[in-house]
């Protein structure tokens, strides 16, 4: 059976896989990995928002990275898709990849704001909330400096963002098969 990491092997497959990554992580603004079957991160990639929120204050990048792994390998485990808002307000999820019934690994995302349809004001309070989830205001960070960071995080429909997701985990599992029948020519 194939592995996450069998296919990422081939630079050319890995560039590709990286790139479709990114334009994920850039859709929320967050960040995104394909996990190994045992939960291991075999490549990641951020968008520049969820990094430049972090860099405002080391409080802040130790809570995301503890929520990120915290739920990431909380969520690892399960063998269906998963969305969630986490406790800071953002945008969660994983997205098993399967062959034949066998977990292979999965897409595990983080960031972003569900969009709700609620208006700019919903998205105001949205992005409100998370500033005092972060406790920014104790650890002395402005409000327009937090404004400034969060600027590139992107309110998405949940939708839309599982079609994506799901999409994506399709990709890398033909990419897998197509790997395999390869390497069994060969």
């Amino acid at each position: 059976m194939e592995t996450v990491e069998d296919l990422l092997r081939p630079k050319p497959v890995a560039e590709k896989i990286k790139d479709q990554l990114q334009q994920l992580a850039d859709l929320t603004g967050g960040r995104l990995a394909l996990v190994n079957a045992r939960g291991q991160i075999a490549l990641e990639t951020e968008a520049a928002a969820l990094n430049s929120l972090a860099q405002l204050n080391q409080s802040i990048e130790e809570k995301m990275a503890a929520e990120w792994v915290e739920l990431g390998q909380a969520l690892t485990s399960h063998s269906q898709p998963f969305f969630v808002e986490s406790d800071l307000g953002l945008i969660i999820f994983w997205m098993p990849i399967r062959e034949n019934g066998q977990l292979l690994g999965g897409l595990l995302g983080y960031g972003g704001f569900f969009d709700d349809r609620q208006g700019s004001a919903q998205r105001d309070q949205q992005r409100e909330d998370l500033y005092y989830r972060l406790d920014l205001a104790g650890l002395r960070v402005t409000w327009e400096d937090y404004r400034e960071a969060i600027a590139g995080m992107k309110f998405i429909r949940p939708q839309y963002l599982e079609e994506r997701v799901a999409f994506l985990a399709s990709v890398i599992s033909a990419l897998m098969t197509e790997n395999l029948i390869q390497n069994v020519q060969h």
